[in-house]
């Protein structure tokens, strides 16, 4: 069983924990290889045979969650990451889900994973996977016991897909994918008249298929999109991708030289420079100009967001942002440009300044959010309290245990930081966690503790 009283100080969340298995902290979690975005399983006891001879009803299944199987009895649950909440509910009610912890996510990069959809039994919650080729069921990577090396991974379903019956099936039906089977199922003859409940059903299964969020059906321009394709005399054609991209960037361009139409003249403009990297590790650069227009009205105008090859040193930079100046012909209308304090912002605002004349000078202005943060950071440096991780910590470790009963009587500004950072990994750790202690607040904004590292 699991005390209600947490490694820190006693919890406020008096109801009876006994049953709440999900509480327990996470151990021996393992990666599967083949993922880059981590898909882990968290088996804290072998699941034994008397387990699954008990008879007690499985929890019921949510609505927004869909039966399938190779069979007509659809024993099987799909996981579905638009309705990730309402899985969880269910699957840690089950007999398997009470004693093990599968961090549910469809975010996958190993090519084997496009072939799959992960499913569990309703009878007892074991995870599975299903082939989309010839739906056949077979055991999750990581639901088998570890050999000395680790789990087994996916070498068993990557075996599967050269078999001889799964190849044949994927090339006489296509697979059976679950975006097969809602396109199969949602062919309708054009003749049916009108129906709030079969306009219901394609406008989900439009976003089922395409991976939408549901919270789409609240945007404000969707209703306007719907009226105009209305007051079309025809049936108005939908335009190919390539068509959009291309209109995109003319209305950009447009909306940009527009605004910057506004600028008085005589008046100068300020920049504000960011770099970024995507989890794609492509770096970026955006370019902003902030202004006061002729009816005195501040502006905003994303002037580029361009990609940076190479090395992020200020010559290179500085290249990106005079082509942009020069791009819009106001090279001589810059009064100052906001950057953070990385030194190659500084040898960037010299080699800008070296490429323009003589007569227009540059000012850099330091972010004051990043002076804040330097400053932040020097004073914890001063207290010895700064956080010694690169990376946030996403499990929580019996060393994480020891230390926060070790510091639990001290009351020092150290140690008082350190018991909030143990807290943040220990909600942050297990989405049942994470759930319980918003749970815990009664009123909004419901937040969650973020834990820092040594950039933030």
């Amino acid at each position: 069983s699991q005390s209600q009283y947490s490694d820190f100080v006693p919890s406020l969340y008096d109801r009876n924990t006994e049953t709440l298995g999900y509480l327990t902290p996470l151990r021996n979690t393992t990666t599967s290889s083949g993922s880059q975005n981590q898909y882990l399983i968290d088996t804290l006891e072998p699941y034994s045979e008397p387990d699954f001879l008990r008879l007690v009803d499985p929890p019921p299944i949510p609505d927004s969650l869909l039966r399938v199987g190779p069979n007509r009895r659809k024993e099987y649950l799909l996981y579905d990451n638009m309705a990730h909440d309402d899985w969880v509910k269910w699957w840690i009610e089950t007999d398997f889900g009470r004693e093990s912890k599968v961090v549910w996510d469809l975010n996958r990069s190993g090519d084997v994973w496009q072939e799959y959809n992960q499913v569990a039994l309703i009878k007892n919650g074991i995870p599975k996977v299903m082939c989309k080729r010839c739906g056949v069921i077979l055991e999750h990577p990581m639901n088998s016991l570890p050999t000395k090396k680790g789990y087994q991974g996916t070498s068993t379903i990557k075996k599967h897909l050269g078999t001889a019956n799964c190849i044949r099936a994927g090339q006489g039906k296509g697979g059976l994918g679950i975006s097969r089977f809602l396109k199969t199922k949602s062919t309708i003859p054009v003749e049916i008249p009108f129906s709030q409940e079969y306009w219901e059903e394609e406008l989900l299964q439009f976003t089922t298929i395409n991976r939408l969020p549901i919270q789409l059906f609240k945007a404000p321009g969707l209703s306007k999109i719907i009226r105009i394709a209305r007051s079309a005399p025809s049936e108005p054609l939908i335009p190919s991708a390539k068509t959009m991209r291309r209109r995109l960037h003319s209305i950009v361009e447009t909306r940009q030289q527009s605004a910057l139409r506004t600028l008085p003249p005589n008046t100068k403009l300020s920049l504000a420079l960011d770099c970024w990297t995507s989890p794609y590790n492509q770096a970026f650069i955006a370019i902003t100009a902030y202004f006061v227009d002729t009816n005195w009205i501040y502006q905003e105008v994303l002037l580029g967001f361009k990609p940076v090859h190479g090395v992020y040193s200020g010559s290179n930079l500085s290249q990106i942002v005079l082509q942009i100046l020069e791009q819009y012909q106001i090279e001589d209308r810059i009064y100052g440009i906001t950057t953070d304090n990385a030194t190659n912002n500084k040898t960037m605002i010299e080699a800008l300044q070296q490429s323009l004349p003589p007569d227009i000078t540059v000012i850099r202005i330091p972010c004051l959010a990043h002076v804040i943060q330097l400053s932040l950071n020097e004073l914890l440096g001063k207290l010895k309290a700064s956080p010694q991780n690169e990376d946030t910590k996403t499990r929580w470790t019996e060393q994480h245990s020891a230390a926060a009963k070790k510091n639990a009587q001290n009351y020092s500004i150290t140690a008082t930081l350190n018991k909030i950072r143990y807290l943040a990994i220990y909600v942050n750790a297990s989405p049942q966690r994470r759930e319980t202690f918003l749970q815990l607040q009664p009123k909004e904004p419901r937040l969650v503790p973020v834990q820092d590292v040594k950039t933030r």
